[in-house]
């Protein structure tokens, strides 16, 4: 019974054919039971670092194969919308000053005078107008004290009243508009403005900065915008072009 199983298996059981490469070849040629194959290149993935390289590539192609898709975080060409093997990408992504605003939206500890002012003078160099640090300079920050005695039935106590204040703070706006790049890519210079509020803790001597809800959002989606008109002008074919991602 089992020598009868086996010879069974034996005629029946048919072996996948095995499929060979060979060193002296390119990766992409194999052999196929004898006969040599040369297998579809490997899908291209271009990485583009300016907008006139995404329309020269989406130009390229005058049929309708060709997509371009955009919005805050790429720009995608995708040079055969039936087989969508190949693409050319420009990555983008939030400059380092509007990043840090989002931050103080998020969460924020607050900020020495000292470090405020050095992180106009680098970060923000440019963003804001130089009158605000002018303004921030003159802020001191003062302390004194002045005993008191409290008298009941039974104790006196003798106890010494903190009063503080920052000189200067009364010239600081209530808020300011801070001009910052959009896009980190030096290639797409785009720019918008963010109203951040500003407040003082004078009991900690620290400053706390709070961007405007909605602000950064707007800034961003004008960016958007923005790139929407661009690529349309580079265009040679407006239909071409979509919103969103592939």
């Amino acid at each position: 019974m089992i020598k009868e199983a086996l010879e069974y298996l034996k005629q029946n059981l048919t072996v996948p054919p095995a499929i060979q490469t060979v060193k002296c070849e390119p990766e992409h040629v194999y052999f196929l039971n004898g006969s040599r194959y040369i297998a579809e290149p490997f899908p291209r993935s271009h990485k583009a670092k300016d907008l006139d390289t995404i329309a020269a590539w989406a130009n390229l192609f005058s049929n309708d194969k060709s997509h371009v898709w955009y919005d805050r975080d790429a720009i995608i060409v995708v040079l055969d919308n039936e087989t969508r093997r190949d693409w050319v990408i420009m990555r983008l992504n939030l400059s380092d000053p509007l990043k840090t605003i989002i931050g103080w939206g998020q969460k924020s500890g607050g900020f020495e005078q000292t470090d405020l002012i050095l992180l106009f003078r680098t970060m923000f160099k440019g963003c804001l107008d130089k009158d605000l640090i002018a303004i921030l300079r003159k802020v001191k920050f003062s302390s004194s004290g002045d005993s008191e005695r409290t008298v009941t039935t039974t104790k006196t106590s003798i106890g010494k009243k903190i009063e503080q204040e920052a000189s200067g703070a009364m010239e600081i706006p209530d808020d300011f508009i801070m001009n910052v790049p959009v896009f980190a890519n030096t290639n797409l210079p785009m720019t918008g403005n963010v109203e951040v509020a500003i407040s003082i803790n004078v009991q900690s001597e620290r400053f706390f900065l709070h961007p405007v809800p909605g602000h950064v959002e707007r800034v961003v989606a004008d960016a958007e915008r923005e790139l929407g008109k661009r690529l349309t002008e580079l265009l040679d074919d407006e239909s071409k072009l979509f919103y969103g991602c592939p």
